[in-house]
């Protein structure tokens, strides 16, 4: 049987056409329950140090607001600016929906205020940390809101409110042959609680659309698209932060963030390539009380947008002794590291000696053993080597501590790089 222009025919050739909408990931299959979280920031009792960075700048202010679960961006005088921004970046999978979702309040226009809430980062890590932005976000500013698309510093798209082309959330019901207008109904209140979301393709091309969560109702605003519109990809990276920012420019304001999540939607395929760091001379641990840096890793300059992550360590205990083994982030080291570039990865590493003793950190795992050998196996964490908004990078450290005098040992360290 012959099949019309429009693709239909018997059933045999029956074509389902689905409406292209929130129901759909943004590669247009229908959404299921099958998504997997790769962050989940809420804050139930700080302002997660251990996950956010943030940089004020003049007098601004960064509040965390007890019992209520957020904090407040505030600036007062021109040139103040605050910012907060997740120091991991997160894994895009080529081929799979991205799905950012982010809460706050405050976000109406403020005269002499700037306000942008997304996913991205400044690939320029000086003060003030608004040059080379990379990636998407909302920004309240000159007395709108607007959807912006940056590729290292080059701004590809920003439209505000006025223009957006699938709902104006301007509460006039209007609709347009297009769809355009408001065929929602909704007037949006940007002093209000909102749950920002915008999904979005990187094969370097593809689209994104931005909206927000109303009643439960996912409901798109803008659709930005790319493929067959323009060249070079949109944004130099999928690979970015949650970052929250103020800045003045002669006015005073505030915003109010509250959660953020990233998500893929599909299952999580750690595709990539495994190394190793290790040593090749026996270390030494001396003295029963110190704690020793064994290995320690961080990234190098400019590899902000790779993701390491940490698979296991092992040693080996070449004298009779017990110790006590441990994976750290952020210790305090002693004495000056050589730094070695692992050639090929993103990251640089350090073999510890006997003056490298470590204090401080956060502790991801360890244990005790009792001569020769032991290991740590991949840590089940949020946290793994993450980078400052001012460039500088995360530490992580395997660290020994002697439950004697003496101890002689090897080291050796596995990580991944996702790609």
């Amino acid at each position: 049987m012959a099949i019309d222009s429009e693709g239909y025919g018997d059933d045999k050739y029956l074509k389902v056409l689905l409406s292209d909408n929130a129901q759909l990931d943004a590669f247009g299959r229908h959404r299921v329950s099958q998504v997997n979280q790769l962050i989940d920031i809420k804050h139930l009792n700080n302002k997660l140090p251990l996950l956010i960075d943030e940089e004020i700048i003049g007098g601004a202010l960064s509040t965390y607001n007890t019992n209520e679960s957020s904090v407040t961006l505030s600036v007062s005088a021109n040139n103040d600016a605050v910012i907060r921004q997740t120091k991991q970046r997160f894994n895009y999978q080529t081929g799979k929906s991205h799905l950012i979702k982010m809460t706050a309040y405050d976000l109406q226009p403020q005269d002499g205020v700037i306000k942008r809430i997304g996913y991205f980062n400044n690939n320029i890590v000086t003060t003030p940390f608004n040059s080379g932005l990379d990636g998407l976000f909302l920004e309240s500013s000159n007395g709108e809101v607007s959807i912006n698309i940056y590729r290292n510093g080059t701004l590809i798209e920003s439209t505000p409110q006025s223009q957006w082309n699938v709902d104006k959330l301007d509460g006039s019901g209007t609709t347009t042959g297009n769809g355009a207008g408001n065929r929602s109904r909704l007037n949006i209140d940007w002093t209000k609680d909102q749950i920002f979301f915008f999904d979005f393709q990187w094969l370097g091309s593809g689209r994104i659309r931005w909206g927000f969560v109303h009643d439960g109702d996912f409901i798109i605003f803008h659709e930005s698209k790319h493929a067959n519109n323009i060249q070079k990809v949109y944004m130099a990276s999928p690979n970015h932060s949650l970052r929250w920012e103020v800045r003045s420019t002669g006015g005073a304001g505030s915003m109010t963030h509250i959660c953020g999540s990233v998500e893929t939607e599909g299952a999580i395929n750690e595709n990539g390539y495994g190394f190793d760091i290790s040593n090749t001379n026996a270390l030494s641990a001396p003295s029963s009380g110190n704690t020793y840096c064994a290995l320690a890793w961080r990234f190098k300059t400019d590899n902000y947008n790779r993701i390491v992550k940490f698979l296991n360590a092992s040693l080996l205990g070449t004298s009779n002794d017990s110790y006590r083994v441990r994976l750290l982030i952020n210790p305090t080291i002693a004495g000056a590291l050589t730094w070695i570039d692992k050639v090929d990865t993103p990251i640089e590493y350090a073999i510890g000696a006997t003056t490298n003793t470590v204090t401080g950190g956060f502790s991801l795992g360890g244990r005790l053993f009792y001569q020769q050998t032991t290991s740590i196996s991949e840590q089940d964490s949020s946290l793994r080597l993450g980078t400052k908004i001012n460039g500088t990078s995360d530490i992580m450290a395997l660290v020994v501590t002697p439950l004697s005098a003496g101890l002689s040992y090897h080291a050796s360290v596995n990580l991944r790089e996702i790609i």
